[in-house]
């Protein structure tokens, strides 16, 4: 039978689903909503996939094998892009959005199982390295801020006393380095501090030509506003570009925000398409499994760290992006690992205890 962490986390995605039909009853069931059932089917489709892992309960080993040769392909992929078809960005298949996540991932999973893989264990800090240059190659600002967080929680889990600050530290000069050294990263990083400096220090910042940054902050402001339309159930899914225009129109935001996009940050994107109902679910359906990882770490410390690098990882990529929990291959690796983790950690849990 499921456990109550297994059924609460579980029961989060069930209902951060509906929250979703809800929303789109209540607004108006139209195309926008038909369209996204392809991707929100999955937070309920992922009970009988966790149903079936449960049966497997070490495939989560499978999955840190797999880290190998992802991390080869990351690093090929984005030496091809930038060295052969000298793009500025390492794409991949896909966007440099994508890549630059899942490749932070990828490196940060293979640090954390050095031990679970003891026959690679001098083959592994290869393998990161390559994945860390596929993060640095896509530019995403997201992989950058998220492989950050992601490392500083691993060394605060793993390191004990004047280990732990000293490893800390090493990380911060690291960082630093990156920054003075690549100009690449300096460019990205200057121009997310420019940015928002200047719009915050505008008077009118309603008029200010928009670059990444200061896009976002005029995005977020037409879900911020859409929200507080329809604080409950949302406004519903694929109506940004509805409310965009409105508010352009009101003078309340730059027309430069007006889109068929969405709020990029999967934080504000609930809020608005979902309101507090899916927010609610939203949030337990992300950092429940934190809360679980952290309170019975001592049991199986190397599936916590798995697990909870997982969660902070998505936590912060999904800051600036809310492609993390309505595109389908964001979704798919989120509710794919997130139930593998689960599952293992789990499974050692109860051998722990006999």
């Amino acid at each position: 039978s499921l456990s109550k962490s297994e059924k609460i986390w579980l029961g989060s995605c069930v209902g951060f689903f509906c929250a979703f039909l809800i929303s789109g009853v209540a607004n108006g069931w139209d195309e926008g909503q038909t369209k996204c059932i392809e991707v929100d089917i999955r937070y309920l489709l992922v009970v009988p996939l966790y149903l079936m892992l449960r049966r497997f309960p070490k495939s989560g080993k499978f999955l840190l094998m797999g880290c190998v040769l992802a991390a080869i392909t990351l690093a090929v992929q984005s030496g091809y892009d930038t060295m052969i078809l000298h793009k500025e960005r390492a794409e991949g298949f896909y966007s440099p959005n994508l890549l630059g996540p899942v490749a932070a991932l990828v490196a940060v999973w293979l640090m954390v199982s050095r031990e679970l893989m003891p026959r690679l264990k001098w083959v592994i800090p290869v393998l990161v390295l390559g994945a860390l240059y596929a993060v640095l190659a896509s530019g995403s600002r997201g992989g950058y801020l998220g492989l950050l967080a992601m490392v500083v929680l691993w060394v605060s889990l793993v390191g004990r006393g004047y280990r732990r600050l000293f490893t800390l530290l090493l990380v911060g000069v690291v960082a630093a380095a990156a920054y003075h050294w690549s100009g690449f990263i300096k460019d990205r990083v200057d121009t997310a501090v420019n940015e928002t400096t200047g719009y915050l220090e505008a008077k009118n910042p309603d008029t200010l030509p928009l670059g990444s940054i200061t896009w976002r902050f005029e995005i977020w402001k037409v879900a911020t506003n859409a929200f507080l339309e329809s604080p409950i159930v949302g406004v519903g899914s694929k109506h940004y570009d509805i409310y965009s225009k409105k508010y352009a129109d009101l003078g309340e935001i730059n027309p430069a925000a007006v889109s068929d996009g969405h709020a990029h940050s999967a934080y504000f994107e609930t809020l608005m398409s979902r309101g507090m109902i899916g927010f609610i679910f939203f949030v337990g359906m992300l950092f429940y499994p934190l809360y679980y990882f952290g309170s019975t770490y001592r049991a199986s410390p190397v599936t916590a760290q798995l697990g909870m690098t997982h969660v902070v990882g998505y936590a912060v990529f999904s800051l600036t992006d809310a492609s993390t929990f309505i595109m389908g291959n964001f979704t798919s690796i989120f509710l794919l690992c997130m139930s593998l983790f689960l599952v293992w950690h789990q499974e050692r849990i109860q051998r722990a205890a006999g």
